[in-house]
């Protein structure tokens, strides 16, 4: 019986809030392999905010690549993956609009001093 391992993976919108989005489709890729194997494929119910992926081998130190990919998103990437013989490994991905836009609306030379009176005195002497 091969050593496995479980993967609990966070998912994440641009503004590193949880996800509440659609669906996230997950691959966890052997890159090593010669076909680059698919060790689990995996789609979340919509609005998840983990999923745990379970049964990886991890009986000879593999390292795995992770791929999310939802509708309107840019997919992410985490490299490496090991997972821990009998264990979760713990990992997050962020998943970010396909057009951000940064909103800045809220910020203003009074909020960054409060928060970073040193940055404030690099942007203004």
């Amino acid at each position: 019986m091969a050593i496995t391992g479980d993967i609990n993976v966070t998912i994440y919108r641009g503004d590193r809030k949880l996800w509440q989005g659609g669906r996230v489709h997950i691959l966890l890729l052997d890159p090593f392999a010669p076909d680059r194997k698919v060790v689990v494929d995996h789609r979340t119910p919509v609005k998840a905010t983990s999923v745990m992926l379970s049964g990886a081998p991890a009986d000879a130190g593999q390292r795995y690549a992770l791929i999310a990919s939802a509708t309107g998103r840019r997919d992410a990437g985490v490299y490496p993956i090991q997972p821990i013989p009998s264990g979760v490994r713990h990992t997050a991905v962020m998943l970010i609009d396909n057009k951000p836009a940064p909103d800045f609306s809220s910020t203003s030379f009074a909020n960054i001093g409060a928060h970073s009176p040193a940055f404030l005195q690099a942007l203004w002497p």
